[in-house]
């Protein structure tokens, strides 16, 4: 199945759309919820999110967070301060 996520598909469905939509617009504002340079997926925690900066142009999925594996067991924790 594919999700398009304003102007491009995923094709995982793990992805977690709220959080990465919270994600984003907390760190980067309505800019960063346009664009979308973090990715969330299912199974992670998020603890703190601190300050994340870019030495780059925002893009699309810069950062992907939590993204599993077949080896992946358990929840990804994200904890930024």
């Amino acid at each position: 199945m594919v999700y398009p996520i304003i102007g491009f598909s995923v094709p995982n469905h793990n992805i977690d759309l709220h959080k990465t939509l919270v994600v984003n617009l907390k760190l980067f504002g309505l800019k960063g919820g346009k664009i979308m340079p973090i990715i969330i997926y299912k199974n992670t925690k998020i603890y703190s999110l601190g300050k994340i900066v870019f030495q780059c142009p925002l893009q699309k999925g810069l950062l992907t967070i939590g993204k599993l594996d077949i080896k992946s067991q358990g929840y990804t924790k994200f904890n930024n301060k």
